[in-house]
């Protein structure tokens, strides 16, 4: 049996076609891969970085109004002294 000369570089083309689109295949996939990584990696930083600024924001916050309640307590107690003082007098 012998194939002839067309249908031996009709399938010489047929397979390296398939094995083309498998190698590209492949590449594509790691390079899928490595993106996705890159894209993950940067994405958890960039929340990290993000919850980093809102316990910032949370301390300074905090802080703020202790200053705020100390001062208005210091505020309160001199009223009352002054009241007593008044009522003393």
């Amino acid at each position: 049996m012998k194939i002839s000369f067309r249908i031996k570089i009709i399938l010489l083309c047929v397979s390296l076609l398939i094995i083309l689109s498998v190698i590209f295949m492949f590449m594509t996939q790691l390079q899928v891969k490595h993106v996705m990584l890159g894209t993950t990696r940067n994405s958890a930083r960039d929340i990290l970085h993000l919850v980093k600024l809102d316990v910032e924001n949370q301390y300074h916050s905090l802080q703020y109004h202790r200053e705020y309640a100390l001062s208005r307590y210091k505020i309160q107690l001199l009223n009352v002294m002054s009241l007593a003082l008044s009522h003393l007098d």
